[in-house]
């Protein structure tokens, strides 16, 4: 066993305008990883305690753009100010897993799914690691005549209709497929900075789009045969023969047709904008400063995650990697299974230089 092997090539070009006040930096780069590392489980004929063991399997590919502009006003003037925006596109995928192997799969007992025994997360080549993987949601049944005639032999009215994707007329682990990807089409963030006088102002804002989350806080909280978590309001609008415009299923302690098998019901977009940080500060002049016998004296206040917009209904759309010490975890990105949120907070504090 080794280190990962990392190779990047970048093609970079750099500008400035406006003598130098407008600065644009425009980056293209392949990074290639070689030599993955992957634990990978062990035949129990081998008579050991370990499960398992690292080895060197696979390659992947990271490319993309990385694109940054800032521009920066008069700063002898008595009122100055700097604007800069940065983003990125980056398309992953994996190349290879080793010979043999074309995919592998996040345990399901990481995702505490004893009830349908399959994984949410597909790492396979030709794909961006870590996709979700699962069955195609196309409704919900309105009728137990409708139920009856197809294909899902235990389903009933107020059930999900899943599709048969191999088109054999059951509905198996065999249809299951990609259905959303944890990773950002762009990344983006905005620093927007004015001094007038003795006051300065700064505020930060982030965001990503067309990233996807796999909402698992929905398999406890939106299906009542898992009763001993609490509930949504949610399941205010599930589906009942009197409130059929809904996209949740009937409310029943009898799952026959496994409606909370892991599917594109729990895909969102995770798509979102925040005003991560916003301060304003004020200097006192020199003359007061130095009664205290200091070079400066600012005194601030700061606030982090004020806003966030987006389309997603769960408590925190910035969920990422989610960091265990189980081996088979180090793939598990994107889902959330109730992550704590962000803290909005706020602060006052005193800058004193001597």
């Amino acid at each position: 066993m080794k280190w990962e092997t990392t190779t990047q090539s970048n093609i970079g070009l750099e500008f400035g305008f406006l003598n130098n006040s407008l600065n644009i930096t425009a980056d293209y780069f392949i990074k290639n990883t070689e030599d993955l590392l992957l634990f990978q489980t062990l035949a129990p004929d081998v008579g050991i305690t370990n499960r398992g063991q690292w080895n060197n399997v696979g390659e992947m590919e990271n490319k993309g753009f990385e694109f940054d502009i800032n521009y920066q006003s008069d700063r002898t003037k008595d009122f100055n100010f700097n604007i800069g925006l940065n983003f990125a596109i980056i398309d992953n995928k994996l190349l290879s897993l080793g010979e043999g192997i074309d995919f592998i799969e996040t345990d399901p007992a990481v995702l505490h799914s004893v009830n349908f025994d399959q994984s949410t997360s597909r790492t396979a080549v030709g794909q961006p690691i870590a996709s979700f993987y699962g069955h195609v949601v196309d409704g919900i049944f309105q009728t137990d005549a409708d139920a009856a005639s197809s294909i899902q032999p235990n389903a009933q009215a107020g059930d999900f209709i899943f599709k048969d994707l191999n088109g054999d007329g059951v509905i198996d682990a065999e249809d299951r497929t990609f259905i959303g990807s944890p990773h950002a089409d762009i990344t983006y963030g905005i620093n927007l900075s004015a001094v007038y006088k003795a006051f300065d102002f700064t505020l930060f804002f982030q965001g990503s789009q067309g990233n996807d989350i796999y909402d698992l806080s929905r398999y406890y909280n939106d299906f009542f045969n898992l009763a001993n978590y609490n509930k949504h309001g949610r399941i205010l609008n599930a589906w009942t023969p009197q409130n059929t415009n809904t996209d949740l299923a009937r409310v029943s302690l009898n799952d026959l047709n496994n409606n909370i098998r892991p599917s594109s019901y729990y895909v969102q977009d995770g798509s979102y904008f925040r005003l991560k940080t916003f301060q304003v500060g004020y200097s006192f002049p020199e003359s007061i400063a130095q009664k205290i016998k200091a070079s400066r004296f600012r005194v601030y206040f700061e606030a982090y995650n004020l806003f966030t917009i987006t389309n997603y209904d769960g408590l925190d759309p910035e969920i990422g990697l989610q960091s265990y010490t189980s081996d088979d975890r180090n793939l598990d990105i994107g889902v959330d299974r109730g992550i704590y949120p962000s803290s909005q907070t706020f602060t006052f504090g005193i800058n004193i230089n001597f």
